[in-house]
């Protein structure tokens, strides 16, 4: 059976059209960046304490832990959404305990932010990723 010269010309249309929403419908969306392994940290108020963070992904699910001068803390929680990074962890200490988290842009193996101490302190940091070895 021949196909109706309107019937194509519905389909190429139909084509088009599909093409030309395509990037529309995506415009929005961006790929997250990589941030697997070990990021130094250095506090805007923090001198040369060495702090850092190690991401990694594990069967699709991000976590991390935090190098601490007290030793490694296990990170509470991990979001990455595009180029924004959130990730937190508990510290304990005697007057109970407090919630570190951390928002920052990743972008070129930076990382840009601020991190918050409960209600208590709030700081800027910066951070590179560690080169591997």
């Amino acid at each position: 059976m021949k196909k109706h010269p309107s019937s194509q010309l519905r389909f190429c249309y139909l084509l088009f059209t599909f093409a030309l929403l395509l990037p529309v419908a995506t415009a929005g969306q961006t790929t997250p960046v990589a941030i697997e392994g070990r990021w130094d940290i250095k506090l805007s108020e923090g001198g040369d304490t060495p702090v850092g963070v190690e991401f990694t992904v594990k069967d699709g699910k991000l976590s991390g832990v935090f190098h601490a001068v007290s030793g490694p803390i296990a990170l509470d929680s991990v979001a990455l959404e595009g180029t924004r990074l959130t990730f937190s962890w508990t510290w304990s200490g005697p007057g109970g305990d407090v919630q570190m988290l951390y928002r920052a842009s990743v972008k070129d193996g930076r990382m840009e932010g601020t991190w918050e101490l409960g209600d208590a302190a709030s700081q800027s940091f910066t951070a590179t990723r560690r080169s591997k070895s």
